[in-house]
């Protein structure tokens, strides 16, 4: 007389869907010569040995018994034990049986680099909590870049190489989708419409935007030889100061009580590496002069942060000098930061 345990769940492991459902142990009993109600037991021993259920059955040829797993206990190793009631010296036929109700995770996902510009590319590593199958670039979304070389590194960690795409910048973000299980075959506990995401990245790979200055109501009365403009009116200048990737623009409007102005050449500024701020400082000086009434000295000042880190760029700065001829000298009233166009 003999009597088998077929492979439970398909892999000796049940895991969450399976616990929560119930499986079906089955197995094969010969040589039985009294097939009875009482003709075999099946045992259920936990990770300790303690017996956690017993019952008797009919073997006889093909035999099975459906199990709540989920009333038994939960993550462990059990051993299912069957044996022959008329069988006086056979050891019970036993075979264990591993519940795995734990959800795998993406633990962590890590670039090498949080900036990337044109040629620029950055590792990703996705470390997992525990080693899983079905995990390809299927599941990957590397947002404003592109993946290659996916890689295994070891049971629960893969690597990527992410190059930045050419013809879209800014604030950017790998994620992970959830078609992977662990090797129970748990899906994670955010599937299968959850996602995991990495720290945010910056693409930066276009050209800035241009900055522009505007002048409003400005009457040229020529009534200096010696600038370019001299006004006798109250007129505006604004300036709108260009931008690039995570940069904000900065507008500035004042009024100008007449004078006289020139505007000196137009010079550059190489924009350094690295995540830095461009600073221009804006000056509206107010002083006596023969081409607007006395008024009391007044020096108001403003600043433009521009925060950048593109590629070397040339930004033109563009200065407006008063020109005071009483005393015969030129006063920076503004200086502006225009980015090419």
């Amino acid at each position: 007389m003999t009597i088998s345990i077929n492979t439970i769940a398909g892999n000796d492991v049940v895991d969450r869907s399976e616990w929560l459902s119930g499986v079906t142990i089955s197995g094969f009993a010969s040589g039985v010569p009294f097939p009875l109600p009482h003709s075999a037991t099946f045992k259920i021993f936990d990770s300790v040995g303690t017996e956690i259920l017993s019952r008797d059955f009919v073997a006889d040829g093909d035999w099975s018994q459906a199990i709540d797993f989920g009333s038994l206990g939960g993550d462990g190793a059990y051993t299912v034990s069957v044996n022959l009631a008329n069988d006086a010296v056979a050891e019970p036929t036993t075979r264990t049986v591993t519940v795995d109700l734990t959800p795998p995770t993406l633990t962590s996902i890590t670039l090498s680099s949080t900036v990337l510009w044109p040629g620029d590319t950055a590792l990703v590593t996705f470390k997992f909590s525990e080693p899983v199958t079905g995990f390809t670039t299927a599941d990957i979304s590397p947002g404003f870049a592109s993946l290659s070389n996916f890689t295994q590194v070891d049971e629960t960690t893969y690597t990527a190489t992410l190059a930045p795409f050419s013809n879209i910048e800014g604030p950017s973000t790998v994620r992970v989708f959830t078609d992977w299980t662990d090797a129970a075959g748990n899906r994670p506990a955010n599937a299968p419409n959850g996602f995991f995401e990495s720290p945010s990245y910056d693409v930066d790979t276009k050209a800035p935007t241009p900055g522009i200055a505007v002048f409003s109501a400005l009457d040229d009365t020529g009534s200096s030889d010696t600038p370019i403009i001299t006004a006798d009116n109250i007129f505006t200048v604004s300036s709108l100061v260009g931008f690039d990737l995570n940069g904000f623009t900065t507008e500035r409007q004042w009024s100008v009580n007449g004078g006289a102005f020139t505007f000196v050449g137009v010079s550059s500024v190489l924009l350094p590496d690295g995540d830095k701020y461009v600073v221009a400082l804006k000056e509206v000086i107010r002083l006596p002069g023969r081409h607007k009434a006395a008024a009391s000295p007044r020096v108001v000042f403003g600043v433009h942060l521009l925060k950048c880190h593109a590629i070397q760029t040339p930004i033109l700065v563009l200065e407006l000098l008063r020109h005071q001829e009483v005393q015969d000298r030129n006063v920076l009233v503004d200086r502006i930061l225009l980015f090419p166009g």
